[in-house]
């Protein structure tokens, strides 16, 4: 059979190469549009009353493999960053590629959900459950100051600022909101009191862990890599391959511009794309 070669320029639907051979590919042409505009979209809470991270921001995770850690596995819970115009980040944990989740479902029992959520990056892997009690042990710091927040009265933005101030640096103390809709908000609407050399820098978002049989399952919506870091491009086309072998799908590639003047941070490039061979 003649051998010819997918592109994937990106829209919204499954290109059919012949009618006796179909490789699935993923066409989103305006994939870095939907992606803009739920960053944009900073509204507290769906139109039905769920949670933000149900409709609004976006989910990134800076990694180099499809799965979990067997870390993260052992206290389901996997970091991710939740971007979102009001966070005011400009910084991700570090300048390397990774992946872009979609909305996360909200069927039951859901494939991923998010577990709890920091202001700030929280040393998550210091924290059995990752969301409960640091085990770091820093001298004039309490164990206990890393609860949950409404565990200890934390209820409003000025309840959180003077935890704040107690904790910080050491971020490892920093107190978890939950997942309901309320404290998810007050997670994003407290970093707005925080002073700007930390507003910058990432917040950190807990999900359930998934291991490689859970794959087909996560909601992988895209690739990413750092338009402060163009190599990051290699890696995000591995995570890319690395999940068309699994699904026999491609997920697109975004850059991602985190201090763009108009707030567009997601960009599609044609030349960013994998092609794919057909046999």
């Amino acid at each position: 059979m003649k051998k010819t070669t997918a592109v994937l320029f990106l829209s919204a639907s499954i290109l059919n190469v012949n009618a006796t051979e179909q490789i699935p590919v993923v066409i989103a042409r305006d994939i870095a549009n939907q992606l803009n505009n739920r960053y944009l979209d900073t509204s507290e809470q769906c139109t039905d009353g769920k949670a933000a991270y149900y409709c609004n921001g976006v989910l990134v995770r800076v990694a180099d493999t499809l799965t979990t850690s067997e870390g993260e596995i052992e206290r389901n819970a996997a970091s991710f960053t939740y971007l979102r115009a009001d966070t005011g980040i400009t910084n991700l944990f570090s300048n390397g590629a990774g992946i872009v989740l979609s909305t996360l479902p909200t069927v039951s029992p859901a494939p991923i959900r998010l577990r709890c959520s920091f202001p700030t990056n929280a040393a998550t892997d210091w924290r059995p459950d990752g969301c409960g009690v640091t085990t770091r042990d820093l001298p004039g710091y309490e164990l206990e100051w890393s609860r949950n927040c409404d565990e200890q009265g934390i209820q409003n933005g000025q309840d959180w600022l003077l935890h704040f101030n107690k904790v910080k640096p050491a971020y490892f103390y920093m107190c978890a909101f939950r997942e309901s809709e309320k404290q998810f908000s007050l997670n994003i609407a407290v970093r707005r009191l925080m002073p700007s050399n930390y507003r910058n820098d990432w917040n950190e978002v807990i999900t359930t862990a998934w291991s490689v049989e859970d794959i087909k399952s996560v909601p992988f919506q895209a690739f990413f890599y750092n338009q402060a870091n163009l190599a990051g491009k290699e890696n995000a086309k591995k995570l890319q391959m690395e999940l068309y072998k699994i699904i026999q799908t491609i997920r697109p590639i975004v850059r991602i511009n985190l201090s763009a003047e108009d707030q567009h941070i997601f960009s599609y490039h044609e030349e960013d794309q994998t092609y794919i061979p057909i046999r």
